[in-house]
């Protein structure tokens, strides 16, 4: 059933935005003949019987002098029903002579119910948008969800559980707040503002976007397949340096922005999440020079290594060096880098103990850096490199070794 809680939370606003179009007083009551709203603020909280026969009659009802003298606190004028839909919701009181005040009842009716609209939507979008917040500090901020109530949120919210998504990270660097009191912009306003922005330049109309904290958004994005993830990775960036354009347009600085892993469902988002939050951590801790962040990066993954040697930090690994495992002379590639290596970095030694030239090597070595992006020339890259191919050629004859 449609209620009138917005309008009598701001009959007030209405009433003095109808005073600036109208000569005549005005009043506001509500579906019981309570007066919620009136030029004269002292009328306001009294009841005002006639009200109820426009309610039952839905049609305007002139009050001239002969008909007020049947009730008590009315003044002359005309009452004319507020609809919302299918429903009369309240009544407004244009008082002063009937003959003078008639012609600007339906105009003053239509201007009314649409205020009363726009307020009843405005809350509409306030409480969706405080729902999603919720939903996403819950789905987020937990490592273990209730299925029953992640269930309820996905229904209410028309979010599907089980679909393959990416959590990015918007970090703006100071609060919204500050940012909507310069600007002079309630919160609720700037917030959505924003998160058009983000939804436009990452193309995720259809995702799922909200603040999570004051500082910091949250976009799910949905990818179709792992192999869409890599794909999406290539494109991330560019549409991060946009949105950081359009921020610095809107006097937000120092934003930073973070690509989370690939998730399979609302279960295992949280990680995605935190993944995107240690970048953003990291890019802090080793003062990277740039603002925007994913694990197809190697600046991000030479870190990664002194943070964390779990199982999960050697699968970003073997998601970057994907595409130079799969190379036809992949296994030619690793057995020189792995050489060079294990010869102090001597190029004229390894090439040696390969029985290759100088200038072969070289020239592999090269194209390993560029498939990479690694500095062979760094002890530190390269025994990263070196460690996970150790890693992963013992993985791989393992494994061919049991499929014989």
């Amino acid at each position: 059933m449609v209620k009138i809680e917005g309008l009598v939370q701001s009959a007030q606003k209405v009433v003095k935005a109808i005073s600036k179009i109208s000569p005549f007083p005005i009043s506001l009551t509500d579906e019981q003949g309570k007066i919620i709203g009136d030029t004269n603020p002292e009328r306001i909280g009294t009841m005002h019987a006639p009200s109820k026969d426009v309610l039952e009659v839905r049609q305007p009802v002139i009050f001239d002098d002969e008909k007020i003298k049947e009730y008590e606190n009315v003044l002359p004028g005309i009452a004319v029903p507020l609809n919302f839909g299918y429903k009369t919701v309240g009544v407004l009181g244009i008082i002063g002579d009937p003959n003078e005040v008639e012609p600007y009842a339906l105009l003053l009716q239509n201007y009314v119910e649409m205020l009363w609209k726009e307020i009843y939507q405005s809350q509409q979008d306030s409480l969706y948008s405080h729902t999603l917040e919720r939903f996403a500090q819950y789905v987020l901020l937990n490592n273990q969800l209730d299925e029953d109530q992640t269930k309820q949120y996905s229904n209410d919210l028309n979010v599907p559980i089980n679909q393959k998504r990416i959590c990015l990270i918007i970090n703006l660097n100071h609060s919204i707040i500050n940012y909507a009191e310069k600007t002079f912009t309630p919160i609720e306003q700037k917030k959505q503002e924003l998160i058009h922005l983000v939804k436009e330049l990452f193309h995720a109309k259809n995702n799922l976007c909200s603040f999570i904290h004051y500082d910091k958004i949250v976009l799910w994005k949905s990818v179709l397949s792992d192999q869409h993830y890599e794909q999406y990775m290539k494109d991330f960036y560019d549409q991060a340096i946009k949105l950081q354009r359009s921020l610095k347009d809107l006097n937000i600085h120092n934003s930073r922005m973070a690509a989370g892993t690939i998730s399979d469902s609302l279960y295992t988002l949280h990680q995605s999440y935190q993944d995107a939050e240690r970048l953003i951590r990291l890019s802090h801790k080793y003062k990277f020079s740039k603002t925007i962040y994913h694990y197809n990066n190697w600046e991000i993954l030479s870190k990664l290594v002194l943070e964390d040697l779990t199982d999960t930090t050697w699968s970003y690994y073997e998601t970057y060096f994907n595409e130079f495992t799969k190379l036809p002379d992949f296994k030619e590639l690793a057995k020189c880098f792995m050489s060079y290596c294990e010869h102090q970095m001597n190029v004229s030694r390894a090439a040696q103990s390969l029985y290759i030239h100088r200038n072969t090597l070289s020239y592999r070595l090269n194209k390993i850096e560029k498939l990479t992006s690694i500095n062979v020339t760094s002890f530190y890259d390269s025994a990263i490199l070196y460690v996970f191919l150790k890693n992963y050629l013992s993985d791989y004859l393992h494994n061919f070794r049991n499929n014989l």
